[in-house]
């Protein structure tokens, strides 16, 4: 880190920043983000684009004293009587794991495409915070990769002040002991427990959202079942570690998952014993407009600006013509509003959109689409 910040000459672009952030340490993408958003630069330059946002050196310098990359246990704060959405708004106590840098700037969506549905006058926060409030069951998110699942999880733990851990799933062996912690050898020869991240997100109310989550294996998904199952009791053992937790009031398990489809390998089929024990909340695609607010909020160019319209106007638009052909059975390729914002991104720093969309979505492309789309692409009149 000290060279990183000696060949900055006393500023380090912000991305940058939370990518070190992320190896050196070990964190998660969202806590460093957290750190280097408390910059007050780095808030001010935000609508500039990731190469005007700098962070002053002393302030970076700062984000890497201590140890950052421990989960901080400590409790969440007391309920309030006031709410978001449905669920109760936490006393402020300062807690350092609460993802304050998703405070503001979410943008809403609908939850159904269809005009005449009900769930149309209804939006995301409104029904996951539905879903987050009620004890006796966990919230499960299904949705494309770079749609906002995890986004919108983090927006709501910031406005409820509700510290948060994610853990993205994975059917590594180590993997439970991440979970529900493990018996680590001591100086002196014997053994010491070390909790794991789910046990102290029971034990002191965090907000714990497992990424990824039809990665686990059936047996993981097994266990986890019985933890849920006795959360909202007074007593939880944990049959792995025979310990014994006192699970907190405001304790809530959610989990994210991309759809079992075409594209998305190595994903297990959710038994129907853990599937039960979830509220399951689709999550659509943003409208074009939304998509439209968020390249203006993450980069330097505006909504109404020509080559944006290009990229996602209804009519044949770059990202539209793509997800035609994925919604036709064409392609099999899905194109994420976290990949427009990557081409937007690119194109300032390339000074051409049509090349910054070819480097972006024909190179995540899979391999049998490639032509289809550079085809699409090209035939743009940029």
């Amino acid at each position: 880190m000290k060279r990183l910040l000696h060949e900055n000459d006393g500023e380090v672009p912000y991305d940058r920043a939370v990518d070190e952030l992320v190896a050196e340490i070990d964190i998660a993408e969202s806590t460093a983000k957290q750190y280097v958003a408390d910059s007050m630069v780095a808030e001010k330059e935000k609508r500039a684009g990731a190469d005007d946002m700098v962070v002053p050196s002393d302030h970076l310098a700062d984000a890497f004293d201590g140890d950052s990359d421990e989960l901080v246990a400590e409790d969440a704060g007391a309920a309030t009587t006031e709410t978001f959405g449905s669920l109760p708004v936490l006393e402020d106590t300062g807690h350092p794991e609460v993802p304050r840098h998703a405070n503001t700037g979410y943008i809403r969506r609908r939850m159904s495409q269809d005009d005449e549905s009900e769930l149309h006058k209804k939006t995301d926060v409104d029904v996951v915070t539905a879903a987050l409030a009620d004890d006796d069951f966990s919230t499960l998110l299904i949705g494309k990769h770079g749609i906002g699942k995890d986004a919108l999880l983090e927006h709501i733990a910031a406005r409820t002040n509700r510290p948060m851990v994610r853990l993205v799933a994975n059917d590594d062996p180590d993997f439970v002991d991440l979970l529900v912690g493990t018996y680590q050898p001591t100086e002196d020869g014997g053994f010491e427990y070390e909790e794991g991240l789910l046990t102290t997100a029971l034990r002191h109310g965090y907000m714990f959202v497992l990424d990824e989550f039809n990665a686990l294996s059936g047996k993981v998904q097994t266990m986890l079942n019985k933890i849920l199952e006795d959360a909202d009791s007074s007593e939880i053992v944990i049959p792995e570690t025979n310990q014994v937790i006192e699970p907190h009031d405001e304790f809530i398990f959610a989990a994210t998952m991309n759809p079992n489809e075409v594209g998305y390998g190595g994903r297990e089929m959710l038994d129907a014993a853990t599937s039960s024990r979830f509220y399951p909340v689709r999550l659509p695609p943003l409208s074009e407009d939304a998509e439209r607010r968020v390249i203006e909020m993450e980069t330097p160019f505006d909504r109404d600006d020509p080559a944006i319209d290009t990229l996602l106007r209804d009519d044949g638009g770059v990202v539209t013509g793509i997800r035609s052909l994925k919604r036709m059975g064409k392609t099999s390729t899905w194109i994420s509003t976290r990949d427009v914002v990557q081409v937007a991104r690119m194109a300032d720093r390339l000074g051409s959109f049509e090349a910054a969309a070819e480097m972006v979505l024909v190179g995540r492309a899979d391999p049998e689409d490639r032509q289809d789309i550079k085809q699409h692409i090209s035939s743009q009149n940029w």
